[in-house]
């Protein structure tokens, strides 16, 4: 009656429902860019409506001059999201994602399927080097599909993320990789190598730089 919108979503199991839930309750109360929740009866999530103009479109329509400001929002937006969930203590108490190593082995696996399906030359990889980069050093609340598409340019110019259901502990460089690995996210070398300087030690877990 009022004009207002809000969005409700279902997920496929009520055990992610609650999780993402009992995750963006805990952000909002920190501050975090991520929407409010309204209410929830264990199945049915409400959340407020962030806007309608999603960071994969404001990109789509940006100059290439543009989408490093975007994507340098959309960065320091994770980042502020990862401290708020330190600050309350969700590091510490959510289930850890992409830990098995049968999945780390099969995600090793790809470059030479990719390979198979293309008919060309497999790439010659140090397999367990790499398995030991994407190993979980210490396990951090993750949004883990930080896709362009799953944030928000609200009308402040600012940017929130929402769909949280498959969050979890992991490291924190695979929202900075999901996001400038998006398919959305243009190939800009130039934007990409200033914006790893600007952003990697806020992503960077306990690796060193070099690492």
């Amino acid at each position: 009656e009022d004009g207002r919108v809000a969005f409700g979503t279902r997920r496929e199991s009520p055990r992610l429902a609650a999780l993402e839930a009992r995750v963006l309750k805990k952000l909002g109360a920190e501050g975090a860019a991520v929407p409010k929740i309204l209410a929830f009866n264990g199945l049915v999530l409400i959340q407020e409506d962030l806007g309608e103009r999603r960071l994969s479109q404001a990109i789509d329509e940006a100059a290439d001059a543009e989408v490093q400001a975007l994507l340098s929002q959309a960065l320091g937006s994770l980042a502020q999201i990862h401290r708020a969930a330190e600050a309350a203590g969700l590091d510490d108490n959510l289930p850890s994602i992409g830990r098995d190593e049968p999945w780390l082995w099969g995600l090793l696996n790809q470059p030479f399927v990719i390979s198979k399906e293309l008919r060309i030359s497999a790439p010659d990889l140090d397999q367990e080097a790499l398995l030991a980069c994407i190993r979980i050093k210490k396990p951090r609340l993750i949004k883990w599909d930080a896709r362009c598409g799953n944030a928000i340019v609200k009308d402040d110019g600012t940017i929130a993320w929402f769909d949280w259901e498959h969050c979890g502990r992991r490291n924190r460089l695979d929202d900075l990789i999901w996001l400038l690995g998006d398919e959305f996210t243009p190939n800009l070398p130039d934007a990409e190598e200033a914006l790893l300087r600007e952003y990697l030690p806020a992503f960077a877990d306990n690796f060193t730089m070099d690492e």
